[in-house]
């Protein structure tokens, strides 16, 4: 099974390992990202070379302004000199460019006999007239347009040079940005850290998730339906929630991912109850509450939970059975009624429960949110949980899938384990 898996790593390796670029890297709160900036050396050689144009342009503004506020002080009523007219005519074409001047009604005159508003304003405009509406425009113009004009372009040569410059010359480099991957933004966001963590967990075998599989299936040795990929053609992904990957025996050979179903409880929740059954086991055996001086029917009670393997999970189980058998001999069609009362009877103490129940409590913060799921090795994970509390690493298991009873099925066997160093939360 071990060379199964390894041979499966080496042909993804090979044949895959530069079809998926990005990298994810949910453990790093900064990331390098090139960006393209302003090559400010030769760009600065460009602007010296027109920064006495610019000069001239805002110079020229200046004297525009001058003249133009000359014009509404001295309320003429027409320009004197060819300069005004310029002044006048520039005002206008701004004014129609910009919009906002002229209502609609004013392009036509409603009885068609009379001249627009706006034909008005042009004639009066190219002959050098200056009447209130064209007051009005000149008004505008120089209030918009000159005077911030002249702001933008002084300060622009001071702080934002290089927005003078067309086509300025560009370099490349390498910056640190906050990475938005980062587990630590999303610590309480069960969705978003699956969506980080599978990435990185699946990485260059990400063609297992696409929709490219072709459908087949086979009733012998084994009945199986099952994924074929070109890319793995010798191998079998059942189109389960994980596409397990099996060989041609049904042995498990990768599991390409494990994701949690909420902030508390991994998929499938068995796996969650198995790392909570451990914990309670390990109270019960340090003796907490002194339980282990309890009734020897209270001590059987509690290790039928969380004495076995599973027992979380399959105890409810079976409890669940021997209810239905209950309600089915009293209503008459169970004839062993007697013996699953009997059966039953090892399913209940009162003592037993209520210890279980205060494990439960004592560690209800301690299973506040899933922070990591990070791969080990083609079928191992391991597994940490975050005080809902503290916000600190306080549970921390190994999560170690493996070919089930039957073929082409799976199981896991979870196992307690220290903590691993992780970058820490970041509140937002």
């Amino acid at each position: 099974m071990k060379s199964n898996s390894f041979l499966f790593f080496l042909i993804c390796l090979l044949g895959y390992q530069s079809a998926f670029p990005r990298s994810i890297e949910p453990n790093k709160p900064k990331i390098d990202t090139i960006v393209t900036v302003i090559d400010t050396i030769p760009a600065m050689d460009s602007f010296q070379i027109i920064k006495p144009l610019i000069l001239q342009e805002i110079e020229d503004l200046r004297d525009k302004r001058k003249i133009l506020q000359a014009m509404l002080q001295s309320r003429q009523k027409k320009a004197k000199t060819k300069k005004e007219k310029d002044i006048i005519i520039d005002a206008f074409n701004y004014i129609f460019n910009k919009g906002g001047f002229y209502s609609e009604y004013e392009f036509f005159d409603p009885s068609g006999v009379l001249p627009s508003k706006l034909t008005q304003d042009y004639n009066n405009v190219q002959k050098g007239k200056i009447t209130e509406r064209i007051r009005s425009q000149l008004s505008l113009y120089d209030k918009n347009y000159l005077a911030d004009e002249i702001i933008y372009k002084t300060n622009s040569l001071k702080n934002n040079w290089t927005s003078f410059i067309k086509n300025p010359p560009t370099k490349q480099m390498t910056i640190q940005v906050d990475n938005p991957d980062y587990r630590g933004y999303h610590y309480n966001n069960y969705r978003e850290l699956n969506r980080i963590e599978r990435d990185s967990m699946v990485g260059e075998y990400n063609f297992i998730l696409s929709e490219k599989g072709v459908p087949k299936k086979e009733t012998y040795p084994f009945e199986v339906s099952y994924l074929q990929f070109k890319e793995l053609p010798n191998y079998k992904v059942l189109n389960n929630h994980r596409k397990e990957v099996y060989d041609n025996k049904g042995e498990l050979v990768y599991v390409p991912y494990l994701e949690r179903q909420s902030d508390t409880d991994l998929f499938p929740s068995y796996i969650s109850k198995e790392i909570r059954r451990l914990v309670y086991l390990n109270d019960y055996q340090n003796n907490k509450y002194n339980i282990r001086s309890a009734p020897l029917k209270t001590q059987n009670y509690i290790l039928l939970w969380i004495g076995r393997k599973h027992g979380l999970s399959e105890t409810a189980i079976e409890l669940s059975g021997l209810e239905l058998s209950e309600l089915g001999g009293i209503l008459g069609f169970n004839d062993n009624l007697e013996e699953t009362l009997v059966q039953k009877k090892r399913y209940k103490d009162d003592e037993g429960e209520r210890f279980l129940q205060q494990l439960e409590l004592d560690h209800e913060d301690d299973f506040g949110y899933i922070y990591v799921i990070e791969r080990l090795s083609d079928k191992q994970f391991h597994i940490t949980y975050l005080n809902k509390t503290t916000l600190e690493p306080s549970v921390s298991a190994f999560v170690m899938f493996s070919t089930g009873k039957e073929p082409y099925t799976s199981t896991a066997t979870v196992q307690l384990t220290q903590f691993s160093i992780y970058p820490p939360i970041i509140l937002q």
